[in-house]
């Protein structure tokens, strides 16, 4: 009695197509645990760099100043937050 010969099938497409369906399942699932990031601008960071600055050099008053106009800007509330840790 002949063995009927069957040919085994390729693992290499359904080893494909797993791996496929879990690297789309982790890009999805990055994507949606994903949120903006708060920083600051530039211009902000440079604006507190130089109070800094002022403040090293014991230039309180005119730091002051300076923070406070910077107040008057629409700040992000990380900024507010580094504005107000640098005017106490």
């Amino acid at each position: 009695m002949a063995m009927a010969m069957t040919r085994p099938r390729p693992r290499t497409s359904t080893s494909f197509l797993l791996l496929s369906l879990l690297l789309l399942l982790l890009c999805l699932a990055q994507e949606a645990g994903a949120k903006p990031v708060v920083g600051m601008s530039k211009a902000v960071y440079d604006h507190i760099s130089e109070v800094q600055e002022m403040f090293d050099k014991k230039e309180w008053q005119t730091g002051l100043d300076a923070l406070g106009k910077l107040g008057e800007r629409k700040l992000s509330s990380y900024e507010r937050a580094h504005l107000l840790n640098n005017s106490r």
